[in-house]
C-alpha cells in the first residue's frame, strides 16, 4: 500500500513539473513576441510623468530644450524627430533627439521665435523596453517669451574694444562689444552694429561668438579721425531681450606718420624708346603702394599729338598699367602722362605731373619686290657657254622662296622642244644666281624665268613673272666656215 502511494506521488510530481515548464515557455514566447511587434495593451503601456516646458507654459526661453520623463525605461530605438516632434504653425521645427533610460530630450537646432506658441508631440510609435507602445499621442503646448510685454530686464553692453574715448587706434581695428548674456547672431549685422566717421557709415561685416559681436571694416580707416560705433536696440539675446537704448562709444585713429610724396621708380616703354610694338601697354611703377581709387583714365593718360588714346587702367601691387582699347598707329610719337592727383595710401600726392614720350614701329613693308638687273642682259648675243645667269632684286629676299622651281633657265632651239637645263640656284645679298651644271650649247637661244612666287622678307611676292632671253656664242670653226664661204 505504501509502495503504491509513493508511486502515485511520484507521478503527480512529474506532471506538475511538466505543467510548470509549459507555463514558463508560454510566458517567454509571449514576451518575445511583445518585443517584436510592440504591444499596445494599455495595461502595460508607458506613461508620461512630466514635461519641461510644462503644458501651457508661458514665457519659455528662446534657447529652451524640451524634456519628457516616462514612467519606465524606454526603447531608445523608437525615438526620433518624427516620434518626438515640435511644430510651429503646423510646420516641423528642426532638431535632434537625445535620451537616457527614462528621459528623452528634443534640442531645437535654432533659437525659438519670440512670442509664439509651439506644439510638442510624443506619438504612439514610441515603446518601452518590453515593447509596450503609448496607447495614444501625447500632446502639449507652450508659448515663448515676448520681450515687449514680459517686463524682462534688458541686456547690457559690459565692455568694448577699443574702449570709449581711446586714441591712437590702428587703421585696421576689430571693433568688439561684449554683452552680459549670449546673443542671437541673426540680429547682429551691418544694420544693428554700425561704425561711422562723422555722419558717414563705414562699410564692413559683423561676426559673433556667444556673448560678443565684432565689426570688421572692409577698408582701412583714415588717420587722425574719430569714429563712433553703435549697437542698436535691434540686437537681441537668445532669450529675445534687447538693449534699453542704442549703445555708442568712440575712438580716434593714429596720426598720419607718412608725409612723403610717392615717386615713380620705372616706366614701360622707356622714355624716348622707338620701334615700340603697336600693341604695347603703358605702365608706371611707384616706390610705394598707391590708393587705387586715384589711378584712373583721368590721372593716367596716353595721347598722340592732340588726340587722346582711349583705354582702361589696371592697378596691381605698385604698378599701374594703361591698356589701349585698340592698337596704336604705326610710326607715330606718343606721350604718356601721370597726374600729380595720384595719392599713396597716406593721402600724399605725387610732387608733380610726370610725362614721357616713345615712338611706335614703322609701317611694315607691303611693296612687292622688283628685279632691277639681269645678267646676261635681255636679248644679249654671243654669250659665253660658261655663263652664270643672275638677277638682282630691289630689296632683300626670302632665300627659301628662291630655288629651282622659281628661278629656271630653258633652252629653245630650232627643231627642238623647249627644255629646262640642269643647274643650281643660290642667293646672296640682293642677288640670285643660276649656275648651269655644265657648259651651254653653242649658238643656242636660252630664256630665263623668275616666277612671281619669290618673296621679300616681309612676305610680299613679285607682281608677275620676270622673263628674258639671250643667245650663246658660235663655235670658232663655225666662224671659219663663214669666212671660207665669203672667199
Amino acid at each position: 500500500m505504501k509502495k503504491q502511494e509513493k508511486k502515485i506521488t511520484s507521478i503527480r510530481q512529474k506532471h506538475f513539473a511538466k505543467f510548470m515548464l509549459a507555463i514558463v515557455l508560454i510566458t517567454a514566447f509571449v514576451a518575445v513576441n511583445c518585443n517584436r511587434t510592440g504591444i499596445t495593451d494599455s495595461s502595460g503601456a508607458p506613461e508620461v510623468l512630466s514635461t519641461n516646458p510644462a503644458n501651457n507654459a508661458e514665457e519659455v526661453a528662446l534657447d529652451a530644450m524640451l524634456t519628457v520623463t516616462f514612467s519606465e525605461e524606454m526603447d531608445t530605438t523608437t525615438f526620433n524627430t518624427t516620434s518626438f516632434n515640435l511644430q510651429l504653425d503646423s510646420s516641423p521645427v528642426p532638431g535632434i533627439v537625445t535620451f537616457t533610460s527614462t528621459t528623452v530630450t528634443f534640442i531645437p537646432l535654432d533659437s525659438l521665435l519670440r512670442g509664439r506658441t509651439y506644439v510638442a508631440t510624443i506619438t504612439t510609435d514610441v515603446a518601452d523596453a518590453m515593447g509596450f507602445k503609448m496607447p495614444e499621442n501625447y500632446v502639449w503646448r507652450f508659448s515663448t517669451i515676448d520681450t515687449t510685454n514680459s517686463g524682462e530686464v534688458n541686456i547690457e553692453v559690459i565692455s568694448t574694444s577699443p574702449p570709449d574715448d581711446t586714441v591712437n587706434i590702428s587703421l585696421a581695428p576689430l571693433i568688439t562689444a561684449n554683452f552680459n548674456e549670449a546673443m542671437n547672431a541673426s540680429t547682429l549685422n551691418e544694420e544693428t552694429f554700425i561704425l561711422r566717421q562723422g555722419t558717414n557709415p563705414i562699410p564692413g561685416s559683423v561676426s559673433t561668438s556667444d556673448s560678443s559681436a565684432t565689426f570688421i571694416p572692409s577698408q582701412s580707416l583714415s588717420y587722425s579721425n574719430t569714429y563712433t560705433a553703435t549697437i542698436t536696440t535691434g540686437a537681441e539675446s537668445v532669450n529675445g531681450r534687447t538693449l534699453a537704448a542704442n549703445y555708442s562709444w568712440s575712438f580716434t585713429t593714429i596720426e598720419n606718420p607718412d608725409d612723403d610724396a610717392p615717386e615713380i621708380s620705372s616706366i614701360e616703354p622707356e622714355a624716348d624708346a622707338d620701334d615700340v610694338d603697336i600693341n604695347t601697354t603703358v605702365s608706371v611703377t611707384f616706390d610705394e603702394e598707391i590708393n587705387p581709387s586715384t589711378v584712373n583714365t583721368a590721372t593716367f593718360t596716353l595721347s598722340q599729338g592732340s588726340n587722346t588714346v582711349e583705354g582702361s587702367i589696371e592697378y596691381s601691387g605698385t604698378t599701374a598699367t594703361f591698356i589701349p582699347d585698340e592698337n596704336l598707329e604705326y610710326g607715330e610719337n606718343y606721350t604718356a602722362r601721370v597726374s600729380d592727383e595720384i595719392e599713396d595710401l597716406a593721402g600724399n600726392n605725387l610732387s608733380d605731373n610726370f610725362e614721357w614720350q616713345f615712338s611706335t614701329e614703322d609701317d611694315p613693308d607691303d611693296n612687292p619686290p622688283d628685279i632691277i638687273d639681269a645678267d646676261p642682259n635681255d636679248k644679249a648675243n654671243d654669250v659665253g657657254i660658261d655663263v652664270i645667269i643672275a638677277v638682282t632684286f630691289s630689296e632683300a629676299m626670302n632665300p627659301e622662296t628662291i630655288n629651282r622651281s622659281t628661278f629656271m633657265v630653258m633652252e629653245d632651239g630650232p627643231g627642238r622642244s623647249t627644255r629646262a637645263i640642269d643647274g643650281s640656284v643660290s642667293y646672296s645679298g640682293f642677288t640670285a644666281i643660276f649656275t648651269p651644271s655644265g657648259p651651254l650649247d653653242f649658238d643656242e637661244r636660252y630664256f630665263a624665268v623668275v616666277t612671281d612666287e619669290v618673296e621679300d622678307e616681309a612676305g610680299n611676292k613679285m607682281n608677275e613673272d620676270f622673263e628674258w632671253d639671250f643667245r650663246t656664242e658660235r663655235r670658232d670653226d663655225d666662224d671659219d666656215d663663214d669666212d671660207d664661204d665669203d672667199d
